[in-house]
C-alpha cells in the first residue's frame, strides 16, 4: 500500500496503508514539528523526497509566523524517514516562502531545495547551506502571495533549470542563479501556478506550458495559455490559445498526457467564466492537441473554480480517467477520457488551491483510488481524508478519515 502524508497545522502525520477496514494506520504517530509557528500556503504542502538518494526518504515543509515577535518568521524543516529532524535542520529565514521544488540542481547526486521567496530565490544543499550563486534577487509584484517554482532539465546537459514567474514575465535560471539566455519572456498578467513542462513535439527539446490572465480594473482580460520552448521562444504561430471573454484559470495548473489512442501529447485545461466578483459558475474543460486545436470541449456548473486536473487509469481499461474539485465540500468528480463525467460523481472533497486531488493506490483490489483532503483543515475535528475506490462501474465509493 501506498503512504500518504498530511500536514494539520503544525502537525505531521504519515498515514502507512488502509486495511479491509477502512482504518488508517499511522506511519509515525502524529507530531507537533513547531509550537511557535503554523502552515502557509503551498509552501507547506508537504514533499517527501531523497536527499542522498540512500532510499530513505526525508520530509520537507515550511512553517510560517503569524507575528513579528516570532523570529525567524519562517522555518524550513526536514525530517527522517522516523519523524526526527535531518541534520542542520529546521532552517530559519526572514522572509516568508511562497513555493519551493526538490532536485539535484547541480548534478553531483544529491538532491536540493529550491525555494522561492516573495523577493529572492534560495537553493539549500542537505547541510542546510546556500548553492554557490544563491540567493538572487526576484522581487514578486503579484498583489497575492501565490506563485510557483518548477524545476526541470530543459537542455538534457544533467543539471536543472529554475522556472519561476512574476507579474507580466516567466523566467528561466541556470543551476547557479544566472539567467539563462533569451529569458526572461513576457507574458500579459499573471501565471500563478506550476507550469507543465514535456516534449510536445517530440524533437528532443523541452516546451514550458501556462495558464495566465490579468486584470483590467475588475474585468479579466487576455487569459489563455502560452507554450514557449526551452529557449524563450514561443513554441508556434498557433500559440498563445486564448479564452472567450471573462473566462480564465484562477488556479491550475496545464495537465499533459499522452493519448493512447493516438499517441500523441495532448494538452488539459480548465477554466471558469467569472460571476459575483471572484466566485465561478460555468466551467469549461479543454483538450487541445500541440497545434492548438481544441479537441474536447466540456461545461460543467460549479461554484468557486476546479483545479488541475489530474490523470490515472481508474478502472484499469487502458484509457486515462482525470480527477479534480473545487473549494466547496461536494464537487470532487472523475472524467473519462472524453471529459465526461463519469457516473456516481461528484463526491465529497475538494479539489483546488492546497486541497489538489491526486490518483493512487490506497485501498486493495485492481483499481486506483482518488484521494483528497478538505479544503480548510482546522482543529475542530473537521479534517478529513477521502478516498473513492473505482470499480469497473466506474463508480464512486466515499468512505473518509479524519484526521
Amino acid at each position: 500500500m501506498s503512504k500518504i502524508l498530511v500536514c494539520a497545522f503544525n502537525l505531521v502525520l504519515i498515514i502507512h496503508k488502509v486495511v479491509y477496514s477502512h482504518i488508517p494506520t499511522p506511519f509515525f504517530e502524529p507530531r507537533v514539528i513547531d509550537s511557535s509557528r503554523s502552515l502557509f500556503g503551498s509552501a507547506s504542502i508537504p514533499l517527501i523526497t531523497d536527499f542522498e538518494k540512500d532510499s530513505q526518504s526525508e520530509i520537507v515543509t515550511f512553517t510560517v509566523a503569524k507575528s513579528a515577535i516570532v523570529q525567524p518568521i519562517t522555518m524550513l524543516h526536514v525530517l527522517d524517514s522516523k519523524g526526527n529532524n535531518y541534520r542542520n535542520f529546521p532552517k530559519g529565514f526572514d522572509e516568508v516562502p511562497l513555493d519551493f521544488a526538490s532536485g539535484d540542481l547541480d548534478g553531483n547526486g544529491y538532491l536540493e531545495i529550491v525555494i522561492r521567496f516573495k523577493n529572492k530565490i534560495d537553493a539549500i544543499d542537505l547541510n542546510g547551506n546556500s548553492m554557490p550563486g544563491f540567493p538572487v534577487n526576484y522581487v514578486t509584484n503579484n498583489l497575492d502571495l501565490i506563485s510557483f517554482v518548477s524545476l526541470y532539465d530543459l537542455d538534457n546537459d544533467g543539471k536543472l533549470e529554475i522556472i519561476v514567474s512574476r507579474n507580466n514575465e516567466v523566467c528561466v535560471y541556470n543551476f547557479n542563479g544566472i539567467v539563462r539566455d533569451n529569458w526572461p519572456q513576457r507574458i500579459p498578467g499573471f501565471a500563478r501556478y506550476n507550469p507543465a513542462i514535456c516534449d510536445l513535439d517530440k524533437d528532443g527539446k523541452t516546451e514550458i506550458i501556462l495558464n495566465t490572465f490579468k486584470f483590467i480594473g475588475n474585468q479579466i482580460d487576455s487569459a489563455g495559455i502560452f507554450v514557449f520552448k526551452e529557449n524563450g521562444t514561443q513554441f508556434g504561430f498557433q500559440w498563445p490559445l486564448f479564452h472567450d471573454s471573462g473566462y480564465y484559470s484562477w488556479s491550475s495548473s496545464p495537465s499533459v498526457y499522452v493519448d493512447p489512442q493516438s499517441k500523441e501529447l495532448n494538452i488539459l485545461n480548465v477554466s471558469g467564466k467569472v460571476i459575483d466578483g471572484m466566485a465561478f459558475g460555468r466551467h469549461k474543460f479543454l483538450k487541445i492537441n500541440k497545434y492548438g486545436e481544441v479537441l474536447i470541449k466540456k461545461f460543467y456548473q460549479e461554484y468557486f473554480d476546479y483545479g488541475t486536473l489530474v490523470i490515472g487509469d481508474l478502472d484499469n481499461d487502458g484509457l486515462p480517467e482525470f480527477a479534480t474539485g473545487t473549494q466547496t465540500g461536494f464537487s470532487l468528480s472523475a472524467f473519462d477520457n472524453s471529459l465526461n463525467r463519469l457516473p456516481g460523481w461528484p463526491q465529497n472533497g475538494g479539489g483546488e488551491h492546497y486541497a489538489t486531488a491526486f490518483i493512487g493506490k490506497l485501498t486493495y483490489g485492481i483499481s486506483l483510488n482518488v484521494i483528497n483532503n478538505t479544503w480548510i483543515a482546522d482543529d475542530s475535528g473537521g479534517t478529513f481524508l477521502y478516498t473513492i475506490r473505482m470499480h469497473q462501474t466506474c463508480r464512486g465509493h466515499l468512505f473518509d478519515l479524519q484526521v
